[in-house]
């Protein structure tokens, strides 16, 4: 499927999300992402939390700079994403953690105060 059908056909957006996620199975994670960023424009779908800030692509190095890690979907990915956080520390970064607030109470608070790496490197835990 290409961009421009999705373009005269609004309701057919959500194809392109079936479409990002079998590309991604299939290891084409390239053009995988590249569809699945459809999904910031989907209705019913948050906002991108950019705050104003430029997405980091991996295109400079984070030392010093803040981070912020956020949940997009369920509680799996952000689960998921907070094993980034001491790759993040590592690198210089500071890191803002923004979490669901059934996970900020009680996992990812135990898991943060048990992981000194986790505790040094997140700034700011927002709920």
């Amino acid at each position: 499927m290409n961009d421009d059908s999705v373009k005269r056909h609004p309701r057919r957006r959500w194809l392109l999300g079936l479409e990002a996620l079998a590309l991604l199975t299939l290891g084409d994670y390239r053009r995988g992402f590249e569809k699945y960023e459809w999904r910031w424009r989907r209705s019913g779908m948050d906002a991108q939390k950019s705050r104003g800030r430029p997405l980091w692509l991996g295109d400079y190095p984070l030392a010093r700079k803040t981070v912020l890690l956020h949940a997009e979907q369920g509680f799996g990915d952000t689960i998921q994403f907070v094993r980034y956080v001491p790759m993040l520390a590592a690198s210089g970064a500071k890191v803002v953690l923004e979490v669901q607030p059934e996970l900020a109470q009680s996992l990812l608070f135990e898991y943060i105060s048990m992981t000194p790496k986790l505790a040094e490197a997140v700034v700011q835990l927002v709920i």
